[in-house]
């Protein structure tokens, strides 16, 4: 009996209480759900995770019924929970129905270059109405 005692108050065979580089401790499955049903809504969700709890009839209640007996779709769903957080910690914007994310930074230098571009093309037009009468003919 000693030995059991002894087993249990060793440090090395105890788990830790707090896990400070794991986002989902703490977090219950119910509270990954109902975020990622509100982020992607059902049928965003259900396209992610082809499921029946997400595509038919879709719940919370459903669909925790089913992440709790089945492993690998509750892996699924931790694993786009983490997904989701790390696009909103990178600041990724991503545009509806459109599966691509791109980060803000892209974008600005996008625009940037369309409306560089927009600005070239109206010298140019400018140029060709309001120069081209003072050039001499060469043909």
């Amino acid at each position: 009996m000693a030995a059991i005692g002894r087993c249990l108050n060793d440090p090395i065979t105890q788990m830790p209480l707090a896990q400070p580089k794991n986002p989902l401790h703490g977090l219950t499955l119910e509270a990954i759900v109902t975020a990622l049903a509100a982020h992607y809504g059902w049928a965003g969700l259900g396209e992610r995770i082809p499921v029946r709890c997400f595509t038919h009839e879709p719940s919370v209640a459903s669909s925790l019924k089913f992440l709790r007996k089945t492993s690998w779709a509750r892996d699924k769903v931790e694993g786009l929970y983490l997904f989701m957080l790390r696009e909103a910690r990178r600041g990724a914007i991503r545009p509806p129905g459109n599966p691509v994310s791109i980060p803000r930074e892209s974008l600005r230098l996008i625009f940037h270059f369309v409306y560089t571009m927009k600005d070239l093309w109206k010298a140019c037009r400018f140029q060709k109405l309001f120069c081209a009468s003072s050039r001499p003919n060469m043909g």
